[in-house]
């Protein structure tokens, strides 16, 4: 953080927040499987939202709930922190998954069921 001339206020940098950067690190950290695809995406927060949104959906298609239940756990651990960066909470809802996502999967329901509280009222405020 660094004061602005004349006491007008103070400018932040990321490391005073959760934003983009690490959002963006803690991705590709988490989740080696995209790695590649979360890395061609770097510093787009939507574009690695959707990529997380592409594991889950694949999830949701094979029935695959454990590897669901790591992005959603991710992105809800994200959502509880208190220094998380609104860019980050735009991209979930706006970027993530919808409603529709979850009823036109095979294993939709399963994975609706299993939605974290922060993360499923980012979802609802979708519609």
């Amino acid at each position: 953080m660094k004061s602005l001339a004349n006491a007008k206020g103070v400018l932040l940098d990321e490391s005073d927040y959760f934003g983009v950067k690490r959002f963006s690190d803690s991705a590709i950290e988490r989740f080696p499987e995209f790695a590649i695809e979360l890395t061609d995406a770097q510093r787009d927060v939507h574009g690695q939202m959707h990529v997380l949104a592409q594991g889950a959906r694949e999830g949701m298609r094979i029935g695959d709930l454990d590897s669901i239940r790591r992005i959603f756990d991710f992105l809800e651990q994200l959502l509880d922190r208190s220094d998380l960066h609104g860019e980050i909470v735009d991209a979930v809802t706006i970027s993530f998954l919808t409603p529709e996502a979850f009823q036109l999967s095979t294993h939709g329901a399963q994975a609706w069921s299993i939605l974290t509280p922060k993360l499923r009222t980012c979802i609802e405020k979708a519609l």
